[in-house]
């Protein structure tokens, strides 16, 4: 995703010496839907192959040995024909079928809200002519709305055909009733679109956290338990202990022991926080990596500059310097920076010129950096791999099936308390006169 010269694709130099990175880039590529496109090229490169070598040499030494190569001519033209017959055959059953899509989703959950799904989606249509996408089960109280994806201007490639289309997108009255839609024109291609799904969604999260400031300590404590009606992947806690100190927890994946990875944070499962942000029960960042069946990898630190997660793991992965945990050229690490991207400092390396400036080019509105600024408690955490899009999308009253990566940003209420030591209020009794 990174490069140092200008012509390559997802990373250039700002200034000399000086590079950084689209984190727009892995979105953009996690909505194609690139194997079907090669299936199709590799079925046009069979069928072509096959009609080469029987309107060509095999007809030939057929006819060559039964001593009728005077109908070379008459056996080229109806191999033709007849290839033509099978082209028609094949467009209209690879062209067919259902509409499929590939999505980016980003589920994000508040208490007493309703739910906000915010989504990229490649939709592709094996159709022509104008289509009617559709989105249910919003709410009517708020405003849902589905547009085409914008993309960042750039400059097209030598070969670019750039093809003038207009589609409407129509303003809907929030109590008019009617799902949130959208009339696109089609060419059996696929779309890029972007959508806010508004709406109520399968369980919340349950349970209280809070954070105990004791004798110039900070502890957290409480329970929380994993009522989404899906197991979440990978997880991180983050939460504003100061207003110049953020903490983040990683909760990773672990081992049950038969060669497959139980999920971080099961459906139904409860979490004590008080046991996992507890020192004997986690590592720190930095630490060596080693077998921690216990703890199960558990990993806390900061998002300061210079000591915390941005700097000594997360930046690091641009110059091969971090502890693997993370990689910009996966989906997953783009959208984990994206959640956080305004409580991330800047990247400062040893050598101005190993600096990396990260740029989003798009999608800002998945930033949840406000949850954490806010005082409360964030979970991020990603669904199950190849998961289905969160909410029904219809294309002229079809359902459109497909799958794709969530991420799912959860708020939690942090309650802080601030406990003072006895022994103050007694020392200050006893000095009054």
């Amino acid at each position: 995703m990174l490069g140092i010269e200008a012509a390559e694709p997802g990373g250039r130099l700002l200034a000399a010496g000086q590079r950084y990175a689209d984190l727009s880039t892995p979105l953009l590529r996690a909505t194609e839907l690139s194997g079907r496109g090669f299936t199709l090229i590799g079925v046009t490169a069979v069928f072509y192959i096959a009609y080469f070598v029987v309107a060509g040499p095999l007809s030939f030494f057929y006819l060559s040995r039964s001593g009728r190569t005077y109908l070379s001519w008459p056996v080229f033209a109806a191999s033709a024909l007849a290839a033509t017959a099978v082209t028609l055959l094949v467009v209209r059953l690879a062209l067919g079928g259902p509409p499929q899509l590939a999505h980016v989703s980003v589920v994000r959950i508040a208490p007493g809200e309703d739910s906000v799904i915010l989504c990229d989606i490649g939709l592709y249509v094996p159709r022509d002519g104008i289509q009617r996408i559709e989105m249910e089960g919003t709410s009517p109280r708020r405003s849902s709305w589905l547009s085409g994806l914008p993309v960042a201007a750039g400059p097209p490639a030598s070969s670019a055909v750039r093809a003038y289309l207009e589609y409407e997108v129509p303003v809907r009255e929030r109590s008019g009733g009617e799902g949130a839609g959208l009339e696109v024109p089609y060419r059996s291609s696929l779309k890029k679109l972007q959508a806010k799904w508004v709406g109520p969604t399968p369980g919340k999260m349950a349970g209280s956290a809070t954070l105990t400031l004791d004798r110039g300590f900070y502890r957290m404590s409480g329970r929380l338990t994993n009522n989404l009606d899906t197991d979440l992947h990978d997880v991180r806690l983050v939460y504003r202990e100061t207003p110049t100190r953020d903490v983040c927890m990683h909760l990773p994946d672990y081992p049950d022991g038969s060669g497959t990875r139980r999920p971080a944070w099961a459906a139904g499962e409860e979490i004590d926080l008080g046991f996992i942000f507890s020192e004997p029960h986690h590592a720190r960042i930095g630490d060596p990596i080693g077998p921690l069946p216990a703890q199960r990898d558990r990993r806390a630190g900061t998002l300061a500059r210079d000591i915390g997660w941005p700097q000594r793991v997360w930046y690091g992965s641009f110059r091969g310097l971090g502890f693997g945990l993370i990689g910009f050229d996966s989906l997953e690490s783009v959208l984990l920076l994206r959640s956080l991207y305004d409580r991330l400092p800047p990247d400062s390396p040893g050598k101005a010129e190993d600096r990396v400036e990260m740029l989003r080019t798009g999608g800002r509105r998945l930033d949840a950096s406000n949850i954490v600024g806010s005082g409360d408690l964030l979970i991020l955490g990603y669904g199950p791999q190849d998961s289905p899009l969160p909410f029904s999308l219809r294309v002229n009253g079809k359902p459109a099936a497909g799958t794709g990566t969530t991420l799912y940003q959860v708020a939690v209420p942090l309650e802080r308390v601030v406990r003072s030591p006895p022994t103050t209020a007694a020392a200050t009794r006893e000095a009054a006169p």
